[in-house]
Order: C-alpha cells, then structure tokens, then sequence
C-alpha cells in the first residue's frame, strides 16, 4: 500500500507534464512545477514549525505526494520535448520530400 501513493503521484505528474511539454503549453507546464514546488516548500515550513510528532505527517505528504509528482512533470516534460521534436523532424522531412 506504501508504494501506490508513490506510484499515482509519479504516473499523473508524467502525464501532466508529457501532455503539456508535448502540446507547446509551456505556461501550464510551468504552472505546475511552480505550485509543486511551492507546496513542497510549505509542506517543508509546516514540518519545520510542527511540535513533536506532528511534522511527520507533512514529511510523508512531502516525500510520498508532492516529490514524486514534481519528478514525474519534470521527467514527462523532457520527454514530451523529445517526442515533440521527433515529431517536427520526421514532419520537416517528410515535406522536403
């Protein structure tokens, strides 16, 4: 059950940022590394601020949802930009034929 967090948060970051690199959305591709980022650096501030045990749970929402979401935008990003531009070639040679 540990892993399923993980693995949804990296398979919708993947998909959110494949889609967005891929259709040339660089304001929304950008939108989400920028809240994914700020909800990690607030997730981070809570924990730091918590007494006790209490900044545990915003560790776990830390390194179980928002870091694998943000790695799979930033991965699905790179890899929509290379599929993109393999796309443009393949286009670009096909007219010069």
């Amino acid at each position: 059950m540990l892993y399923i967090v993980p693995a949804i948060a990296i398979t919708l970051g993947l998909t959110g940022g494949w889609t967005t690199a891929f259709e040339r959305k660089w304001l929304m591709f950008s939108g989400l590394v920028v809240v994914l980022i700020a909800m990690g650096g607030l997730l981070f501030l809570a924990g730091q601020q918590a007494q006790g045990w209490d900044g545990i749970g915003y560790a776990i929402w830390l390194a179980l949802g928002v870091m694998p979401c943000l790695l799979g935008v930033l991965i699905g990003g790179i890899i929509g930009i290379l599929r993109r531009r393999a796309q443009d070639k393949k286009a670009e040679a096909d007219l010069i034929q």
